[in-house]
């Protein structure tokens, strides 16, 4: 549209042109002479008047489409002449003002000075933010202008003074305290025995003639420190130490209190004055320290057998488990604890009688009396020797929920199938290295 403005602008000069026109030959225009320079394709003469060129804003001058190199427009905004130094395809708009004309050379004018910064006034207050307005919709994306003019670099503005610091907001509410929790109830009192009988009184004696008083005696007991007590029927000398220790039974006490033999406590022991929770354990702190309450965090049993009894078996034809004497363990489960189990039992089987065949034999885990899914069956191989032997090995694992009571035990059978001559087998013998037998269990508890 700005472009289409220009034109009519310039038809009516472009007549005039052509009607003052010197002439076809000189192939230039004289405005204001008759004789136009050669040259010039345009000569414009006056003593009171000059030439404008278009005004056009930065905005307008860079929405030219494909500016001609050399192309003279007038910022409006900047307010100074520019012109396309560059291509068409590529405009570059140097500004006549501190750019400088081109030379021959192509050499950019020398800048000229910067002016004098003004003062920088004062900062106003800062208004009161508005209210955040809604968003809203987001817009095509529009095509990329070329790139503006650069425009002069202003003076660095003196720093803003800092605005004070703002109040410290007002502290949370602090939440309630948690309610202690309940204590648990005192146990009863054990029962107090019952008085025996007093004994007949003795008859009382003839009053004495008061005989003459003699010498103060030594003190009743004859070591230093110690002092007199009662047995029921005379007096007791004890040990109690410079220093505050306190021997019973002993008369050289190695702490505080030093007692040799048992000691029965009916009361409540209460290490730095606690007496701990119900279910909770003393843990030691170590040398010179009090021991703690602490909560059952559980720990791990190990148990061992070894047979003891030599057990034999002759095949029947039938399946008949005996128990291996020694091998078995039982499990007790408290209420509200879990246990886990682990199992592993092993030896050798062998034969005793002289016969040159095979034997086959099972040996079994039984839980709480009822045969597992841990067994094995070993074969003790025709070896032409009077003991003959093969090892054997099974594990079970289990977990066992309280209150309960479980009995874990190894049990081994001749098996006797078809194909295999039957013969007295020793499941269990603990004799030499023949028909030994082991059971190891692990019992880990909470």
């Amino acid at each position: 549209m700005r472009i289409l403005t220009y034109a009519k602008e310039f038809l009516p000069v472009v007549g005039l042109l052509l009607i003052m026109s010197i002439s076809n030959a000189q192939n230039n225009v004289g405005v204001g002479t008759n004789s136009p320079d050669a040259s010039a394709a345009l000569d414009v003469t006056a003593n009171d008047k000059g030439v404008l060129v278009p005004r056009l804003s930065t905005i307008q001058i860079n929405a030219i489409p494909n500016p001609a190199t050399g192309l003279l427009v007038y910022d409006t905004n900047v307010g100074c002449f520019f012109f396309n130094s560059g291509t068409p395809g590529a405009p570059v708009w140097t500004n006549l003002c501190t750019g400088g004309i081109p030379g021959a050379t192509g050499a950019t004018g020398s800048t000229g000075p910067q002016g004098i910064a003004g003062v920088t006034g004062p900062t106003g207050a800062n208004g009161v933010t508005g209210a955040t307005g809604a968003n809203g919709a987001n817009g095509a994306t529009g095509s990329t202008g070329p790139q503006g003019i650069a425009g002069v670099t202003g003076a660095t503005g003196a720093n803003g003074v800092t605005g004070a610091t703002g109040p410290q907001g007002i502290a949370g509410v602090t939440g309630p305290t948690g309610a202690n929790g309940v204590t648990g109830a005192t146990g009863a009192n054990g029962v107090t025995g019952a008085t025996g009988p007093q004994g007949i009184a003795g008859i009382t004696g003839p009053t004495g003639i008061n005989g003459v008083t003699g010498a103060t005696g030594p003190v009743g007991c004859g070591t230093n420190n110690q002092v007199i007590k009662s047995n029921g029927t005379a007096g007791v000398c004890s040990i109690i130490t410079d220093n505050g220790q306190v021997g019973i039974n002993t008369i050289a006490p190695t702490d505080m209190l030093h007692v040799v033999g048992n000691m029965h406590l009916t009361g409540s022991f209460e290490p730095a004055n606690l007496p701990g929770s119900s279910g909770q354990i003393l843990v030691s702190q170590g040398a010179n320290v009090a021991p703690i309450w602490s909560n059952f965090a559980g720990y791990v049993q190990t148990f061992q057998y070894t047979t003891t009894a030599n057990i034999q078996q002759i095949a029947a034809g039938v399946f008949s488990p005996l128990v291996l004497t020694g091998l078995s363990h039982t499990v007790n489960v408290p209420a509200g604890k879990t246990y886990k189990v682990f199992l592993t039992a092993f030896g050798t089987a062998s034969k005793s009688n002289n016969a040159q065949d095979q034997a086959m034999v099972q040996y079994m885990v039984y839980q709480a009396g009822v045969l597992t899914n841990s067994f094995q069956r070993v074969t003790i191989q025709d070896e032409q020797s009077y003991f003959p032997q093969e090892p054997w090995s099974v594990s079970h694992t289990a977990t066992l929920v309280g209150p309960t009571s479980v009995t874990f035990d190894i049990r081994g059978a001749n098996v006797g199938a078809a194909g295999f001559p039957t013969g007295t087998v020793n499941l269990c013998q603990p004799t030499g290295f023949v028909g030994q037998g082991m059971m190891n269990i692990v019992v880990i508890t909470e």
